[in-house]
């Protein structure tokens, strides 16, 4: 269980990143 929690933690963080990502990339093909 205690192990459990800090893993999910870092799935959301890396899915976050993903997201930002995402919309950067988005961005920059509107730009471009």
């Amino acid at each position: 269980m205690g192990v459990a929690l800090p893993v999910r933690a870092r799935e959301d963080r890396w899915r976050l990143a993903a997201g930002g990502w995402r919309l950067a990339a988005g961005g920059w093909r509107l730009a471009a």
